[in-house]
């Protein structure tokens, strides 16, 4: 074939033979060894045939060929392995668990240790001419050899407990980050994607550990283990320690109820003083927006002509944009890490421990007790960065009942139902795929009239036709007392946390417990203080699809 053709064709089959060697190997560095067998041998085979009726078959028929291969060489260098070690551990059993037994616990050595045990004892290479090359002191070669000598002679004579527990290590129930992601979009949660990945980084967050020290407590071998933390730490989730450990660079938060109940108790007495020192001028505010929608100068619009609904949303967003102390925001970006795709932000994850024993006549089981307030978060879309016109604002809580999946909320949902309000989109059979999603989503639904007979349709969602920064200075300031209290907030919130995260991550549990006037939590327990007192009323079955929601658009229905 033409060295052209060639050329072109290995190229678009590059991620194909490297996903076969993945799937084959299971390992980064044997599957990129793999690869790049396949791929040369494919190369040159493809230069030398003239013609080829199914490329996929003849590719994969020569994929397959040298993976059996490579199989068969790894055996072989095991099987020399074996005898070696053998020779210097002077093991007698020669049977087939031994082997067995000797082939697991080579792969609970350290790369650096499999490296010398290979070269010293495969190749007959001396002490100081693999310390020249490994270019590390000639003691640190003996110490390994030595290390890796008692290791495999314990792992063979003693019994290794191998982990069937799931749940003994706990898993991240979600991730999030704050700060910005790249341009790609990435999450943190797509570096976690494997339930090992998120032990090995569970395992090494409150204690500083070796690879070998995470696969002995996981039971898995420390190549996946060396692996797994190298690409976390190219990707700014782990740090490097002395003494080859390492470290978590995470902020996760471990579910614990003692600390939640006291920190509902602090939580609860502010929002009490929140209730008092600002909510009232809100309602003021909401009353007289209210009041304009009766009028030619109308500013905002609210379904059903609700006030309740307003000052729901009304509440939330204040709490969220006015309650805040720009120079402590500051301090979060000391802490945000610059990752290679791109983003700069703080990852978060959330552990549910299973604490809660249920006991029935047949079995028992652990299950998740969930907190009282569940986590919240904030996500503001927009069209056009440079515009604050067309921009969406909304708060995710206990108190509605979205899915709380951000990406079900793109702009262009919103861009649909603006059309619609302005009379660019009508309803026929052509639109029914643009306005199916506004009705999935409750933008648009319909309600029952006071004689139970009429099906009323309604644009359910809060819309301002004032620019965000123009609709903020409407809402009134932090009261200076209020700012004050809110540092004897964040100085308690810390005390009560600090406890509660390892050290290495004091630093950014003080700045992350500061601004907690403004917080997600905070914003529940005023709603819900404001339910209590009745300065609120529950909300109706529908409104709770988009409570807490404001759309800034430059149209009202």
């Amino acid at each position: 074939m033409e060295k052209e053709f060639v050329d072109k064709t290995i190229s678009g089959y590059l991620k194909k033979i490297y996903g076969f060697a993945l799937s084959k190997t299971k390992n980064i560095d044997l599957a990129e060894e793999l690869a790049s067998k396949i791929t040369y041998e494919v190369y040159i085979s493809l230069l030398n045939v003239e013609q080829i009726f199914n490329v996929n078959s003849y590719i994969y028929k020569i994929a397959n060929n040298i993976y059996n291969r490579f199989l068969i060489e790894e055996k072989n260098e095991s099987t020399l392995l074996k005898n070696e070690i053998k020779n210097q551990t002077n093991i007698e059993n020669q049977d087939d668990v031994l082997h067995a037994k000797l082939l697991r616990e080579i792969t609970y050595l350290s790369k650096m240790q499999r490296e010398i045990v290979v070269m010293h004892y495969f190749n007959k290479i001396k002490l100081k001419e693999i310390a020249s090359y490994l270019k590390i002191p000639i003691g640190t070669v003996s110490w390994h050899l030595r290390e890796a000598r008692d290791q495999l002679k314990h792992g063979i004579t003693e019994f290794r407990e191998v982990s069937t527990d799931t749940e003994k290590h706990e898993i991240f129930s979600d991730m999030r980050i704050l700060g910005y992601s790249g341009v790609s979009l990435i999450e943190s949660i797509f570096y976690f994607k494997f339930r090992f990945s998120q032990k090995i980084a569970y395992l090494a967050y409150h204690k500083a550990k070796t690879p070998q020290e995470i696969a002995q407590e996981l039971s898995i071998p420390a190549v996946f283990v060396e692996n797994e933390i190298n690409y976390l730490l190219e990707n700014g989730f782990m740090l490097k320690m002395p003494c080859n450990k390492y470290l978590t660079n995470i902020y996760i938060i471990e579910q614990n109820f003692k600390r939640d109940e006291r920190v509902n108790d602090i939580l609860k007495k502010y929002a009490r003083i929140i209730s008092e020192l600002y909510i009232p001028s809100l309602f003021t505010i909401g009353k007289k927006l209210f009041d304009s929608m009766s009028t030619n100068e109308a500013i905002i619009f609210t379904p059903e002509f609700d006030y309740n609904f307003l000052m729901w949303s009304i509440v939330s967003y204040a709490c969220s944009k006015k309650l805040n102390n720009e120079e402590l925001d500051k301090e979060l970006l000391k802490y945000m890490i610059k990752r290679p795709d791109g983003g700069k932000n703080i990852a978060i994850a959330n552990i549910k421990i299973k604490t809660i024993k249920q006991t029935t006549e047949k079995n028992s089981k652990f299950v998740i007790k969930e907190p009282d307030y569940i986590p919240a978060g904030t996500y503001v879309s927009r069209r056009q960065p440079h515009l604050n016109i067309l921009k969406t604002w909304l708060f995710h809580s206990q108190f509605d009942n979205r899915t709380h999946n951000n990406k079900e909320f793109k702009m262009s949902l919103f861009e649909t139902l603006n059309d619609y309000i302005k009379g660019k989109l009508n309803k026929s059979p052509s639109n029914i795929d643009s306005f199916i999603p506004l009705y999935e989503k409750s933008l648009i639904t319909s309600t029952i009239s006071e004689d139970m007979t009429l099906s009323k349709e309604i644009i359910n969602i809060i819309i301002t036709n004032q620019k965000e920064d123009t609709f903020l200075k409407m809402l009134p300031n932090i009261p200076k007392k209020l700012k004050d209290i809110g540092y004897e907030l964040d100085a308690e919130m810390f005390k009560v946390n600090k406890e509660y995260f390892p050290e290495h991550i004091h630093g950014l549990c003080r700045v992350m417990n500061q601004n907690i006037l403004k917080s997600g939590q905070m914003r529940i327990h005023i709603l819900n203080h404001l339910l209590e007192t009745g300065m609120l009323n529950h909300l109706k079955k529908h409104q709770k699809k988009t409570v807490n929601m404001i759309l800034f658009s430059d149209v009202l229905p």
